[in-house]
């Protein structure tokens, strides 16, 4: 749980940097030009000259105090209006299992059919409703090693691999990766007899 809001935090300082440059920017380029002019007055002031600039004859004070409530203004209406994340599906909570159906297809030619089965939270591919998609890896072993990727499996589309034997013992496995980044996965291993 704590990766989760970590990277729920990651994502909202990650979007609200730019603005928080962007608004830090300016008010920088504000407080130099107003140094400025400031440091220009005092000068002109020992120097017993009128001096040309000012807020509308007044002093500079009040524009300070009035562009830093503005800004302040302007943040706090920025903040408030913008949307944050919204976090609809929570899927750190999901238990994910794998199920491996295997089907003889042709005894006499030892041809196989291989389907795994996702399970998210007791339900197969976790429901049609949820659209989840997934990616399979098989690897089939004895003393061969066979490997197939099936990508994009779907509650509408549940694939499955075909694979003609020799005779002996195999160890049948299945990884199953889903999730907006594959982070979550489910491993399950059998064994299969062929004659």
């Amino acid at each position: 749980m704590d990766s989760l809001t970590q990277d729920i935090q990651t994502v909202s300082a990650s979007q609200q940097y730019p603005a928080f440059v962007a608004l830090f920017a300016i008010v920088l380029i504000v407080m130099v030009v107003l140094v400025g002019v400031v440091l220009i007055q005092n000068r002109r002031i020992r120097e017993m000259q009128k001096p040309k600039f000012g807020f509308l004859g007044k002093p500079l004070n009040a524009f300070v105090v009035l562009a830093v409530m503005l800004g302040g203004l302007g943040f706090v209406y920025y903040n408030t209006t913008t949307r944050t994340n919204e976090f609809t599906d929570v899927s750190a909570d999901s238990s994910v299992e794998l199920s491996i159906v295997i089907t003889q297809v042709d005894r006499a030619n030892r041809i196989y059919k291989l389907n795994a089965i996702p399970i998210v939270d007791n339900i197969e591919w976790g429901g049609e409703a949820n659209n989840y998609s997934f990616d399979i890896y098989w690897t089939i072993s004895n003393s061969d090693v066979y490997s197939r990727i099936e990508e994009d499996l779907s509650f509408n589309n549940r694939g499955g691999i075909e694979l003609n034997l020799t005779k002996g013992e195999y160890t049948v496995s299945a990884i199953t990766y889903f999730g907006p980044n594959n982070e979550r996965n489910a491993i399950k291993e059998t064994t299969l007899e062929v004659e």
